[in-house]
């Protein structure tokens, strides 16, 4: 982000860079060697501090009639492959948990809830150095179901060395969590915390990976709400040089709904192989910073999409950028698609290039298939939907801007305060000004039939029905056999006549744009097959295709641009559909289409 002053080396970038030095002392004094010295338990182990629980930390704590009563002895001690430490729903522990152990590929170590009711909760003391959990050095852990609360940190973990794989975080609900903001107060355990955060992996401790390493691989997260904090930040710089990309690599992001966070809801630096999907992101209750204000920041970013998410409400803060996404450097093959940006104080979409930052780029940046509604008007901002900025003598952002729909705007669609933009090294292609914008995901509803659109399922005894139940725990329409359309995913039933699909309805007569982009979120698979129908007539794919459907294999991350344009008459119905193979297991496929009459 830029602050307006002579080119150099961000606050922000400043800070960490000042910092990382110190951590790998640090984590070998601290909390590498007291871990070497612990016993290895192995098995499923239970937690419950309730009353009655008969708990005791010198119990075996291998069975739900002896649990422990605390973390100390999780804390104490390491644990072998496949193990599980399991927390009692419904209770509540007021101490970060710190286990230590390596899982293998196939037998990850678990850290989860038993029972039932609701998720255990580890909470804090609303202190900046509380933290709920933190993980030293991981390979192959999964952590799960849990409500993280009122810290300094949710969820950190650290690495001090590099070539580590597997992590999974998955169905957490974090909140009032932002004990730290804008560095402040600085943090003695983990310097590298800049922000509090949901969850952070931070590799600011490893050596620089050489090529063809990584510090950590293979890294999964996925449904969590983070709301009062911030959500998800990967982390790393070393003595004032930033990781490459390959740091993190390999790290799939989604299902995340993020709101009501005062620091920038995501920071990516360093990621390669990022997929960051199916998304609701609302930025409102951002507070300034002096170097500017993001929801999401990105650098040092390599072979990464974002796509079919919902970025809503970057609120005008006072500061520079306000933006919703910010490529602020180091970037390359970064493709951004399919998702929705409205009502952004900034630009939904910011590329920078800038002085005083020796090796900086920013190259093949692709920009498709989006929508754009209402963004960039406050003042001091970077306005209009697109902002690219480079400083004097440096070379102007390079990439693709082609098939995105946007609502007028009095600041053009490519713009920057301040001057003028150079897009000279961005190729713009069949970028359209629409007049009204029906986005699935954003006008999502529980109500069937709102802003148009329907959720639906297809069989050949019924036909094509409503599906009859909404899940507001999931925030999705569910059918028989595992069918459901929700905000961001859809999955079908089993069969290729057991078809779903999102359904709108034409409420006037004229022409339409639709943009979007489908892929398979799953990898486990048969595959699936889509298509675009009008009154039961396939309109995409179109020719010159010479196809009626488009087949998405479970390895495609990528997928296709639905993108199309058609006439329609009032009443005319469309259908996104979606169905499967033989099985539909693992077939949950992202599909978020726009329809915008011109």
């Amino acid at each position: 982000m830029i602050d307006g002053s002579a080119p150099t080396m961000s606050p922000r970038r400043r800070h960490l860079a000042t910092v990382a030095v110190t951590i790998v002392s640090t984590a070998w004094l601290v909390i590498v060697a007291p871990a070497a010295c612990a016993a290895t338990l192995s098995g499923t182990f239970y937690i419950d501090n309730s009353a009655g629980s008969a708990c005791s930390d010198t119990a075996s704590g291998t069975s739900p009639s002896t649990p422990w009563c605390t973390f100390d002895p999780a804390n104490a001690n390491r644990f072998a492959a496949g193990s599980q430490i399991l927390l009692e729903r419904g209770d509540t522990f007021q101490q970060a948990l710190e286990p230590s152990g390596s899982g293998t590929s196939s037998a990850w170590i678990t850290v989860g809830a038993y029972g039932s009711g609701t998720r255990p909760v580890i909470t804090g003391s609303g202190a900046a150095s509380d933290r709920t959990i933190v993980l030293e050095d991981p390979d192959y852990w999964r952590i799960q179901d849990l409500e993280l609360s009122e810290a300094g940190e949710g969820i950190y973990v650290n690495y001090t060395s590099d070539d580590h794989a597997g992590l999974d975080i998955e169905r957490i609900y974090a909140h009032d969590i932002q004990a730290v903001f804008h560095g402040s107060p600085a943090q003695t355990d983990f310097p590298a915390i800049y922000n509090s955060s949901a969850v952070a992996v931070a590799v600011a401790g490893a050596p620089v990976p050489q090529s063809g390493h990584s510090v950590v691989s293979n890294v999964t997260i996925s449904d969590v709400e983070a709301t009062r904090t911030a959500a998800v930040y990967l982390v790393g710089t070393s003595a004032g040089q930033s990781y490459p990309a390959t740091g993190i690599k390999d790290v799939d992001i989604s299902n995340i709904y993020a709101h009501d966070s005062q620091a920038p809801e995501f920071a990516f630096e360093p990621s390669s192989n990022l997929h960051f999907t199916s998304s609701y992101v609302d930025c409102s209750g951002h507070a300034a910073e002096q170097q500017g204000t993001t929801c999401m920041f990105l650098y040092d970013i390599g072979d990464s999409v974002v796509a079919d998410n919902v970025f809503v409400n970057m609120n005008d803060t006072g500061s520079a950028d306000e933006t919703a996404i910010d490529v602020e450097g180091r970037s390359n093959n970064l493709r951004i698609s399919g998702n929705y940006f409205g009502n952004n104080a900034g630009a939904g979409v910011e590329l920078l290039q800038l002085a005083g930052r020796p090796g900086d780029y920013s190259t093949n940046t692709v920009i498709d298939s989006n929508t754009f509604y209402d963004n960039g008007g406050a003042a001091g901002s970077q306005h209009g939907y697109i902002a690219v900025a480079n400083d004097p003598g440096v070379t102007p952002p390079g990439g693709t801007i082609s098939d995105n729909v946007y609502a007028p705007s009095p600041w053009g669609f490519i713009s920057n305060v301040g001057g003028s933009p150079d897009p000279s090294n961005l190729t713009q292609t069949n970028n359209v000004s629409v007049a009204t914008i029906y986005d699935s995901a954003y006008q999502f509803s529980s109500t069937q039939g709102s802003s148009g659109w329907r959720e639906q399922a297809y069989n050949t005894s019924g036909g094509w029905t409503d599906l009859p139940t909404h899940n507001a725990t999931s925030n999705r329409w569910e059918g028989s056999g595992g069918t459901f359309v929700g905000n961001f995913e859809l999955q079908p039933g089993s069969g290729s006549d057991e078809w779903v699909s999102r359904t709108w309805i034409a409420p006037v007569s004229g022409s339409i744009t639709i943009r979007g982009q489908v892929f398979e979120d799953g990898t486990t698979g048969d595959g699936v097959h889509v298509l675009i129908e009008q009154n039961g007539t396939a309109r995409w794919p179109a020719d010159p295709d010479y196809l009626t459907y488009r087949s998405i294999s479970p390895a495609d991350s990528n997928g296709y641009a639905s993108d199309v344009d058609l006439t329609v008459s009032a009443g005319d119905i469309l259908r996104f559909v979606v169905w499967a193979g033989a099985t539909n297991t693992g077939d949950i496929t992202s599909w978020t289409p726009s329809i915008a009459y011109s």
